[in-house]
């Protein structure tokens, strides 16, 4: 019944993201403070868990207002916390109708869904409008693992009474936070604290990771050994990490990613949380305005304390984004110095690797050349062999033709010195020739095949049409042996050529390709009106 009713108050564009929230139970908690007049100094700020019977309770509600209890509950805030949920970021820990419940009664801007959604930083201020007496305001910071942080609350304009909720804190934040507001709680009643409160956990958030990975930059300088810092005495003494004759470059890259990229998105929050601030002062005015119109309350000397009250947390609040400011900006020339540094070092590291690699080149080409040496002094045996078997060739094998005994050198005058089965000689030589020199061009024709197909010149590697293939294995099939062999030669030469070339060739290639699939890209764009994208939290 409570969601049917919410609901109906909900624009089209709200529900649509109302509807892509996930609901499921989970621990909920809250801050509860109330700023009595005589015990503000004892007061402790706890975080507790939630607890659904408050809605009905605590709080400032129109009964009290109207019976005259303003002064007892004036200046009260209530803020519930919903822990961050890793897998989901838009995880709701309560029921559709509970969280229905809780919004009706915390009253916070209805943008709160889309901010919790989408993720885009920004903050916002409400006038009271549809929700009469009540201003409020939305602060979402950017998306992130760990402070991925959504704080909706409104402002009663009559009490000073403030609701709202946050989020996506984790329990060690909301510690963190209560503290906070422990620690200026003579300035809860200004509904920009909290606001202001998220900002500074941010920045020291932001600050902690810039120092860490400045320090892990630091080491992969040391590593690096390229670095103008004076070596300590531990490292003097041999406990440097730059003396060690091998090092993991591929270690070093990822890590210089790594800070490359968490710096980029650090400067990135930065930046955003720089814009809440000055959009949180531009609104300064016009809560000092608004906030001094009491109108259930008409007693000048009353209207003139919180004017003045108002004013005073003003200037301080004011303070407190100036000193954020100023912090920022030196977070940011920090981030600026560790990212040309964090760059340099990669190419130092990228350098490294192909002076390594170039040593390996000048060693392998030592080797090639040793290689090379002996493989000359082989062949110069093997030359030296041939000649003397080419030299010797022809008269063994006229000794030993002559020697056969198909010649008979001692026969009778008139008997004939050649046998009459002479003829078996030939017989039997010439297939046993025509036999070997069968053989061998099988196998060279095989290992040619074998050798353009380890090229990649062959056909599995690379898909031809079956009328191209069918005209080459024709042409080769035409074409001697010795010319196959010849041109198969040069084709491999042509791979030789310069990979300037080939590069150039491939990049035209390349960027053919993209001109293509632009042209077949229709022109009328494809309409998702029901599509809502969530993006990465980092």
């Amino acid at each position: 019944m409570a969601l049917t009713r919410y609901l109906q108050k909900l624009s089209s564009k709200q529900k649509r993201y109302f509807s892509k929230l996930v609901f499921k139970q989970e621990p909920a908690f809250m801050i509860l403070t109330k700023d009595y007049v005589h015990n503000s100094q004892d007061m402790t700020i706890t975080v507790d868990s939630y607890d659904h019977s408050f809605l009905n309770t605590l709080g400032v509600t129109e009964a009290r207002l109207s019976s005259g209890g303003l002064q007892q509950y004036a200046e009260e805030l209530i803020l519930l916390l919903c822990e961050s949920n890793r897998a989901t970021a838009s995880t709701i820990p309560f029921s559709q109708d509970t969280f229905a419940e809780v919004m009706e009664f915390l009253k916070v801007p209805r943008g709160l869904f889309q901010a919790l959604f989408t993720g885009t930083p920004k903050f916002m201020y409400y006038e009271a409008g549809d929700i009469p007496q009540r201003a409020g305001l939305l602060l979402r910071t950017p998306m992130s693992s760990t402070e991925n942080w959504t704080l909706a609350l409104s402002w009663d304009l009559d009490c000073r009474g403030l609701r709202g909720m946050i989020h996506g804190i984790e329990s060690n934040d909301m510690s963190q936070l209560a503290a906070y507001v422990g620690d200026t709680r003579e300035l809860t009643a200004h509904p920009l604290n909290v606001a202001i409160i998220l900002c500074e956990m941010l920045v020291e958030s932001d600050s902690n990771g810039v120092k860490l990975h400045a320090s892990n930059l630091y080491r992969v300088e040391k590593r690096t050994n390229f670095h103008g810092y004076t070596p300590s005495k531990s490292e003097n003494m041999g406990g440097n990490l730059t003396m060690t004759p091998e090092q993991d470059f591929a270690e070093m890259t990822r890590s210089l990613n790594l800070i490359i990229s968490r710096l980029a998105f650090h400067e990135m929050r930065i930046h955003a949380n720089a814009v809440f601030i000055e959009d949180m002062r531009i609104h300064f005015q016009r809560i000092d305005i608004k906030g001094t119109i009491l109108k259930n309350n008409p007693d000048p000397d009353e209207q003139r304390r919180w004017a003045s009250k108002l004013r005073s947390m003003s200037r301080s609040l004011e303070e407190r984004l100036v000193h954020l400011r100023t912090e920022q900006r030196a977070l940011l020339l920090e981030i600026t110095c560790n990212q040309k540094i964090a760059q340099s070092q990669l190419e130092i590291v990228y350098n490294l690797v192909a002076q390594r690699d170039n040593k390996d080149s000048l060693k392998m080409a030592a080797t090639q050349t040793d290689i090379a040496n002996t493989t000359k002094e082989d062949s110069f045996a093997m030359r030296t062999i041939a000649i003397m078997s080419i030299f010797f060739l022809p008269g063994t094998f006229v000794s030993s033709f002559f020697s056969m005994g198909m010649f008979n050198w001692q026969a009778a005058k008139g008997v004939s010195v050649l046998s009459s089965r002479f003829w078996i000689y030939w017989a039997v030589t010439v297939p046993l020739t025509l036999l070997v020199f069968s053989i061998w061009l099988f196998w060279l024709r095989s290992h040619d095949k074998d050798n353009s197909r380890k090229s990649g010149h062959g056909p599995r590697s690379r898909p031809h049409s079956t009328t191209d293939t069918s005209d080459k294995s024709k042409k080769s099939a035409l074409r001697p042996w010795h010319r196959i062999r010849s041109a198969e030669m040069d084709h491999k030469d042509e791979e030789k050529q310069p990979i300037e070339e080939t590069h150039s060739i491939h990049s035209a290639t390349a960027a053919d390709i993209p001109s293509a699939l632009r042209s077949r890209v229709p022109t009328a764009q494809i309409q998702r009106s029901g599509t809502v994208l969530q993006g990465p939290a980092r």
